[in-house]
């Protein structure tokens, strides 16, 4: 069952992000190696470790780094990029296993996967769903999901050669923003009304944690979720709103 933190927990943290806030306090713009090249807006980031990183937006736009992100460099979208196909969706989340393969998803079921950094994708799961894509979790290179609208779940156990519904029992129609996984078996998935749904065996049977819809009193919206260890998850949300497992 999750539980709000309490005051005590809020004030301490409070006091360790006034601390720690100096360390942080100046922040550079990077710069694209030709601004030129740069279309759309940008809605999610990710680095594989210190060095290489890759953002993703609208208008099929994804750019990369392998500087620790001094400079970046658009890899699809945009002039002069690789091709990505598939006219020009917006991309809402990017995930990288290795400094060569990663996906991105993102509007209307969109699914693009890479084996070269970003230099050619393919598609994955097409027609499976006309929902939109906001978040992706692998935990290997077999086992990942991607949530969206609707509360579409999609899973792969191969990598993203097939892709299939799960969660189909819940009829839910909520917007699902965020999916964490510990074990290619345990997760948990954040979404609108206070839903957060949970699974012990890798997405064959969702259970919902909680849900405002349910309860009443606790509606507010939880937009991504995290996953650090066997014991503990969280979900982030509304109006300050951090929830942890009890």
């Amino acid at each position: 069952m999750l539980k709000r933190l309490t005051i005590y927990t809020v004030f301490v943290l409070s006091i360790l992000m006034i601390l720690c806030y100096g360390a942080y306090a100046k922040w550079d713009k990077s710069r694209m190696s030709d601004p030129a090249d740069m279309e759309g807006h940008l809605k999610s980031i990710f680095f594989f470790d210190e060095k290489n990183g890759w953002a993703a937006g609208s208008n099929s736009t994804i750019v990369a780094t392998t500087n620790g992100g001094s400079t970046w460099k658009p890899i699809s979208g945009g002039t002069g990029a690789a091709e990505i196909g598939g006219g020009s969706p917006g991309f809402w989340d990017v995930h990288f296993l290795t400094t060569r393969k990663g996906w991105a998803v993102g509007e209307s079921g969109t699914i693009k996967m890479t084996e070269d950094g970003g230099k050619n994708w393919v598609t994955q799961g097409e027609g499976l769903t006309d929902s939109n894509l906001g978040s992706l979790d692998f935990v290997d290179e077999n086992h990942g999901w991607a949530v969206g609208e609707g509360g579409v779940i999609l899973a792969t156990t191969d990598g993203g050669k097939t892709w299939n519904l799960q969660g189909q029992e819940l009829k839910t129609e909520d917007w699902l923003h965020g999916v964490d996984f510990y074990s290619k078996d345990e997760g948990i998935i954040a979404g609108e009304y206070g839903t957060v749904l949970h699974t012990k065996d890798g997405g064959k049977t969702w259970t919902v944690a909680t849900s405002g819809k349910m309860q009443g009193a606790l509606k507010d919206s939880f937009y991504d979720a995290a996953f650090p260890n066997a014991k503990t998850a969280f979900v982030a949300g509304e109006w300050g709103t951090i929830l942890k497992n009890k």
